[in-house]
């Protein structure tokens, strides 16, 4: 993706956007959640069918220790209880379209199309795509194509047919960002989860929520910088509770 392109003048009928997150994993539908509470909406776009990204996409079945307040949660389960707490914020999902191309205008607001031809204009984007597009990145060697499934794999649906076997692994590239806002190098693109690299950088689904979170209030800022912000809380708050749906 070009990050720093200008993109066309009259982009053909765009959906117009506060947020676009690149990514539906855990992180991504984490970011639709911490926005939400900001007041935030989002679309999110991902080039595989469904939502889940590597949980859903990989190790469905795998448990998951170090959720807080879970002593054990399955890949799955983990996607499907961040999709209903994410249901307060109505996200709209542009589900199987990879990202062809993503632009900055001259005013600071992006043009991000779709392969399938969908076109955003939104005022800041959050990449969330874990290792990538989950588009298979095949080894160029010649005749390594008849290895294909036998010896060499581009998703693994039952770690169990690996069992005892040695295994080199090849993969996926990270986008440096800061530890403030999560933003990368260009202002209003910001990075959470597996997909982004720092100093000290974790690869765990727990450090990219912690991400998210703080990702969320620069998004805020940068989309609103003259609205003064406010830390409010989810149990106390009456505007966090109207967000939420919680009944008075």
């Amino acid at each position: 993706m070009n990050l720093s392109a200008t993109a066309p003048s009259s982009p053909r009928d765009p959906i117009q956007a506060e947020v676009v997150i690149v990514g539906a994993g855990p992180c991504g539908l984490f970011e639709v959640f911490e926005l939400g509470l900001l007041g935030i909406g989002a679309h999110i776009v991902d080039s595989l069918a469904e939502v889940g990204g590597q949980c859903t996409e990989l190790y469905p079945d795998k448990p998951i220790y170090d959720i807080p307040a879970l002593p054990v949660c399955g890949a799955q389960e983990l996607v499907d209880r961040l999709m209903q707490q994410v249901k307060p914020f109505n996200p709209q999902f542009h589900l199987g379209q990879e990202v062809s191309e993503l632009t900055r205008r001259d005013d600071g607001r992006f043009v991000l199309r779709t392969a399938a031809g969908t076109c955003f204009e939104t005022g800041a984007v959050v990449i969330a795509a874990g290792l990538g597009s989950f588009q298979p990145r095949r080894l160029g060697v010649p005749g390594c194509e008849a290895f294909e499934g036998t010896c060499i794999h581009y998703r693994i649906r039952n770690a169990r047919d690996l069992e005892g076997r040695r295994l080199v692994l090849f993969g996926k590239k990270a986008l440096r960002v800061d530890t403030e806002k999560f933003q990368t190098s260009v202002p209003g693109i910001f990075a959470v989860g597996d997909i982004n690299t720092y100093p000290g950088k974790k690869k765990l689904i727990l450090s990219g929520f912690h991400e998210a979170a703080l990702a969320a209030f620069a998004i805020q800022h940068h989309l609103y910088p003259q609205k003064k912000q406010f830390l409010q809380y989810t149990t106390t708050s009456p505007i966090m509770h109207k967000r939420l749906g919680v009944p008075d």
